[in-house]
């Protein structure tokens, strides 16, 4: 078997394995599924065997080096396994497709602009590469400032333990018993006594009770990273409040002005590299960083007049680099 017809090497974001059917797959989040090349079926089924034994409904599997996360139902195919295949290896801000100057301004502990607290959203659709953006900040910063992240997720979708930067000076650690620590948002309560973390890393806000927990740890004085799934920056905000809302009442809409640092909002979209033939993921970007200006709509809950604010801001970032 040729590199490029492994499991290891196909492009695909999704696989499908089903008791009946052949493996089927898809390039992107919004992109159809066709049947998978016969090239890979014997590495399927095996794939397919592993994660049959697992007692989780949502857990990873590591793979020829490749850290697979997976779900699995009874349908009326019988049982069926939805894979997610990461986007990008280890991650590497410098790698992403960001432009320097919104690096720059993410990885800065400058206190008159810099991201050493407060909530840091990337969010986008299914398959948008959230959680690679999100790890790649965190690593980033490990290896620049030192200190110590911990991370929430259910299930760990990229390998981020272990030390950063000169003589492993960051050290981040992985929760890997989120259900039985009472779900992501207890863990959260649990994690800001784990020997004072500078950050903490929600894999995914996807309740109530995740969200307000992230704002309140906002509030106090630490970085939190997450991700959420949205079609927008004003819609990540409507989102964020609405969770909220369950656990904070009335109060979110100032919670989130004094919490939120800054919205990253993403999609990929397959293109032809370079002329290449070779098929790639091309990365676009918006992104809301908080000022007294974005705060005031936030509690005034005028969220959708920040288009103006957020090309401003993408306009002074490109022009200017700030």
């Amino acid at each position: 078997m040729s590199e490029k017809s492994s499991l290891k090497h196909l492009f695909f974001t999704d696989m499908i394995l089903s008791e009946k059917g052949l493996p089927v797959i898809r390039e992107s989040g919004s992109s159809p599924f066709f049947d998978a090349p016969s090239s890979i079926t014997k590495e399927a089924q095996h794939f397919f065997n592993r994660a049959k034994e697992s007692d989780a409904l949502n857990f990873c599997i590591e793979f020829e080096g490749v850290n697979y996360r997976c779900a699995k139902g009874q349908t009326a195919d019988g049982l069926t396994i939805a894979i997610r295949k990461p986007i990008i290896g280890p991650p590497d801000i410098n790698q992403l497709g960001y432009h320097k100057a919104l690096i720059k301004r993410l990885v800065s502990n400058d206190v008159s602009g810099g991201m050493n607290h407060g909530l840091v959203v990337f969010s986008g659709v299914t398959c948008s590469g959230k959680t690679t953006s999100a790890g790649a900040l965190l690593t980033e910063r490990l290896a620049r400032y030192g200190g110590l992240a911990v991370t929430i997720e259910d299930p760990i979708e990229l390998p981020l333990q272990g030390g950063y930067g000169p003589n492993n000076h960051g050290r981040c650690y992985q929760f890997n018993n989120v259900e039985e620590l009472g779900g992501v948002g207890k863990t959260g309560e649990l994690s800001l006594r784990f020997a004072s973390p500078n950050i903490i890393f929600y894999g995914e806000i996807r309740d109530a009770r995740a969200a307000s927990e992230a704002l309140k740890a906002a509030l106090s004085g630490h970085l939190i990273i997450t991700t959420i799934h949205s079609s927008g920056v004003p819609e990540t905000l409507e989102r964020l409040a609405a969770y909220a809302s369950q656990e904070s009442g009335e109060s979110v809409y100032n919670l989130l002005a004094n919490g939120l640092s800054c919205i990253i909002h993403q999609k990929l979209v397959p293109a032809i590299h370079n002329n290449s033939q070779e098929k790639r993921l091309q990365l676009y970007v918006d992104f809301l960083f908080a000022n007294d200006t974005i705060r005031a709509k936030i509690r005034d809950r005028e969220l959708h007049s920040i288009y103006n604010d957020m090309q401003i801001q993408k306009n002074k970032m490109i022009m200017v680099g700030l």
